[in-house]
């Protein structure tokens, strides 16, 4: 215990193991890619809120020394509180993140001898019938005879995901800022015009699933909040001041100024019937 207090205690670069939101992709070096960073720090991920009958995304990077062998998996209290499906990250030439790898838990191998950090993605996903609670979904990383953790304490909250169809629909490519997708999601939702839709990709890639969790959320708002109540927070988040100026905007995406994780302000309010 003692030692995990001193862990907490070194500065952020230090740590094995660090968490982020699914809006702040990871590089190979281990850093947020260039195209998500902004001035602000990212999002400290210690206390989430998730819905029921909903998924919730996350980054997890693991700093392993080089060569070194290493036990990679997920704590739960109580046990199976949630249903978590890992994988491990692929970059593609330009050092962007976006193929997926399924990895079993627990996730035992040898760090690269190159000393890179491992990227993983972790789907959390809480029951419709879940209780509303606070519960502990921690990282947590083997190495040299030490056990180290990432204290994270996940809300439950009350509101549940109504079922709805999964439209894939054209992702912008892997180059583009993480929350590209954002604006598609809501012109399907507040806009006469719908985005263009594709056929599903064959597998999971990180692009996918944060639409799928796009849409999680605009089902969620269709069948919680007013129509107009949903739009002014969209707008305040997005600092949009009419919805022409939203739904016009084809080409371009009306969040000039704002960091790639914008859209989690939109998701405290839809998730905000949490545990207090």
């Amino acid at each position: 215990m003692i030692y995990l207090l001193l862990l907490a205690a070194l500065p952020l670069a230090a740590q094995p193991l660090r968490v982020y939101s699914e809006f702040s992709r990871i590089s190979p070096s281990g850093e947020v890619v260039e195209i998500d960073r902004s001035d602000s720090d990212p999002r400290e991920i210690l206390s989430p809120a998730v819905p029921r009958n909903g998924f919730a995304s996350y980054h997890i990077v693991a700093t392993i020394p080089a060569g070194k062998p290493f036990i990679f998996t997920i704590g739960q209290n109580p046990e199976d509180a949630v249903a978590v499906t890992m994988y491990r990250e692929l970059h593609d030439e330009n050092g962007i993140p976006d193929k997926l790898e399924p990895v079993t838990l627990p996730y035992e191998a040898t760090a690269p001898e190159a000393g890179q950090p491992l990227v993983f993605w972790m789907d959390m996903w809480s029951d419709r019938n879940a209780p509303v609670r606070r519960i502990k979904v921690e990282p947590q990383l083997h190495i040299e005879g030490y056990w180290y953790t990432y204290p994270m304490e996940v809300r439950v909250s009350s509101p549940v995901v109504p079922a709805f169809k999964l439209t894939p629909w054209n992702l912008a490519p892997p180059a583009a800022r993480s929350d590209a997708d954002i604006q598609s999601a809501v012109r399907g939702l507040l806009c006469s015009v719908g985005p263009a839709t594709a056929a599903a990709p064959p597998a999971p890639t990180v692009r996918s699933l944060l639409q799928r969790n796009l849409q999680q959320d605009m089902a969620l708002a269709r069948d919680r909040y007013p129509r107009e109540m949903t739009f002014k927070v969209l707008m305040d988040a997005a600092n949009v001041k009419t919805a022409a100026e939203w739904c016009n905007a084809i080409k371009t995406r009306p969040t000039g100024g704002l960091n790639a994780e914008w859209f989690l302000k939109v998701r405290d309010f839809l998730y905000r019937a949490a545990l207090n």
